[in-house]
């Protein structure tokens, strides 16, 4: 019973975090699969911002050593308690404890805009890279569907963000959107139930319809992810 209620909560309520699962996961899976077929296999990885560990022990099927990243003790409680081969760390992702060429492989998703100094975040994923190796980012995309007083900014453009990865030494190599107009609609709706009910609504399975729309036909997506591969040496300023 312990492990079927969390997997009924993951796929009927429409808490964020599970909206984002559905429609984001996939995409970031997908990435992951790749690595070892299609790229070099992973051997040292970081998961920058990791949270409860959402794709963290993902990370942990494709590499050698993973570590797991977080500025709140509490998100990395919960990574421990998953008793996955992870080591965790607390520290801000504008000063990473970590030495220059540490890490083959850095994921960091839904992190950008929580950090005031987003571009000092990003130097430092870019200093602790080996060259020619990949940033798995993903960014949400103005404007957002509620308030969030916990982002430092809506968003980021397509333009802007690899505009900013290019500034710094990264070469963007895929984007992908996610999260459409059903994802925006839910989101919006499922905070304010939450406001009121202190739980979530159980309409998820009402996000799987985004499936059927795409991208080039104007529905506004709120969510993009990047693979980018780090190209030189010095971090550029």
């Amino acid at each position: 019973m312990g492990s079927i209620l969390p997997s009924i909560f993951r796929s009927v309520f429409a808490h964020p975090d599970n909206i984002r699962l559905v429609t984001q996961g996939p995409i970031i899976k997908d990435y992951l699969t790749c690595v070892g077929e299609v790229t070099p296999p992973l051997h040292w990885v970081i998961d920058v911002g990791c949270g409860t560990g959402r794709y963290t022990e993902w990370l942990t099927k494709k590499s050698d050593f993973v570590v797991g990243m977080d500025i709140n003790w509490s998100g990395l409680e919960r990574v421990k308690a998953k008793n996955i081969p992870v080591s965790l760390v607390q520290s801000v992702a504008e000063a990473l404890p970590f030495k220059n060429l540490s890490f083959d492989f850095v994921l960091c998703t839904e992190v950008l805009e929580h950090i005031e100094n987003d571009k000092l975040a990003l130097k430092e994923m870019f200093r602790i890279l080996m060259p020619g190796t990949s940033l798995l980012l993903s960014v949400p995309c103005p404007p957002p569907p509620y308030p969030d007083s916990a982002h430092k900014r809506a968003g980021y453009t397509k333009v802007d963000i690899i505009s900013l990865l290019r500034e710094l030494g990264f070469e963007p190599l895929t984007t992908h959107f996610c999260m459409f107009t059903i994802s925006r609609l839910l989101l919006k709706f499922s905070t304010q139930f939450m406001r009121i009910f202190k739980f979530p609504p159980p309409v998820l399975p009402l996000v799987r319809l985004e499936k059927f729309l795409r991208e080039d036909k104007g529905y506004k997506p709120f969510n993009l992810v990047i693979l980018a591969k780090k190209n030189t040496l010095d971090c550029k300023t």
